[in-house]
């Protein structure tokens, strides 16, 4: 069974890019990010391409960037060297007394957590 959604989104697919393609392609890709003049620090942690494929524009986008890679490794070093830290604030919630407020007839939802005296 065909889905008529999907069916459609390829028919106006393929009619917007028999009607919109051009001077937007260099060598059969669109660069949306030229980089020429950028500078190295300050660009962004993503990008993206198109091109054309049996009548389709596909666009492609990445977020994995080399400088993306390389944040994701420090902050888990970061987290690594403060786990001990969180340790005492999960003890505390887990010590502590919920109190909670009546949504409906029977439903109830945690609004704050009252610590007991020792």
């Amino acid at each position: 069974m065909k889905n008529f959604y999907q069916e459609k989104l390829k028919i106006s697919a393929k009619s917007f890019h028999k009607n919109n393609h051009g001077e937007r392609f260099s060598d059969g890709l669109i660069i949306r990010h030229q980089y020429e003049e950028a500078n190295l620090a300050k660009l962004s942690w993503w990008d993206d391409v198109g091109f054309i494929l049996n009548d389709y524009l596909v666009n492609i986008s990445w977020i994995h960037h080399p400088r993306m890679a390389f944040e994701d490794q420090a902050e888990d070093e970061a987290h690594k060297r403060v786990a001990h830290i969180d340790s005492g604030v999960n003890d505390l919630l887990n010590q502590s007394e919920p109190n909670y407020v009546k949504i409906g007839n029977s439903r109830k939802k945690i609004i704050s957590h009252t610590i007991k005296q020792q």
